[in-house]
Order: structure tokens, then C-alpha cells, then sequence
């Protein structure tokens, strides 16, 4: 029972992980649809840096915080709606 409760955690963990990197490729590949490969990669790997300075914060302020996800600009909902 006790390694399965080990399993289930670094499983877990392991899935939040994989959130993180799985959304930042989904990123660069819409990224590099629209402006290229090299373009794609330096602007999400600046993203990433910016939101783990987040991270850090939200930790050195004892906030529990999840891994970041990153979703593309384009979709529903991510814009906000300004009324004239």
C-alpha cells in the first residue's frame, strides 16, 4: 500500500511536469506556425523565465503555488473584451 501511495505521488508530480513542458511545446509549435522556429523557442523560454520570477515570489511570500501552463494567445477566452 505504501508504494503504491509513493507511485501515486511521484506520478503526481511527475503529471504537473508534464503540463509544464507539454503546454511550452504546444506553445512553440503555434509560435513557429506564425514566426518561426527560433523566434518561438527564445519567446517561450523568455515566458518561462518570467513566470517562474512568479513562482519564486509567490514562494518567498509562503504562497503554494502550481507549475505555470502555458496557453496560447489565440484562444477562447485568453483575450480580454474592451467595449467602446
Amino acid at each position: 500500500m505504501i508504494k503504491l501511495l509513493l507511485l501515486f505521488f511521484t506520478a503526481a508530480k511527475f503529471g504537473k511536469i508534464l503540463l509544464t513542458v507539454g503546454s511550452m511545446a504546444l506553445s512553440i509549435w503555434a509560435y513557429s506556425l506564425i514566426f518561426g522556429w527560433p523566434y518561438a523557442v527564445g519567446f517561450v523560454l523568455l515566458i518561462f523565465v518570467h513566470e517562474m520570477g512568479h513562482y519564486v515570489a509567490a514562494r518567498q511570500k509562503g504562497l503554494h503555488v502550481g507549475a505555470p501552463t502555458f496557453i496560447h494567445s489565440s484562444a477562447p477566452g485568453s483575450r480580454s473584451k474592451t467595449r467602446r
